[in-house]
């Protein structure tokens, strides 16, 4: 898994005085963000990740790297 899609863990953030989450216009927590290299956000899922949320997550940590 590491070797095909890279440590997903490498940039993890906590934001815990919320500061991030509203600045980003947050909705509802949990809220999971992918943001790029350059501080696009990519893409937002409101509410928790499921297993049937995964490849689409994937595929937009992948869009995000390039």
């Amino acid at each position: 898994f590491l070797e095909e899609n890279g440590d997903p863990f490498v940039r993890i953030g906590a934001d815990d005085e919320g500061r991030v989450q509203l600045a980003l216009g947050s909705s509802g927590v949990p809220e999971t963000y992918v943001v790029d290299g350059k501080g696009v956000i990519r893409y937002q899922h409101i509410g928790e990740i499921r297993p049937e949320h995964l490849p689409i997550l994937m595929e937009k940590l992948k869009e995000a790297r390039q």
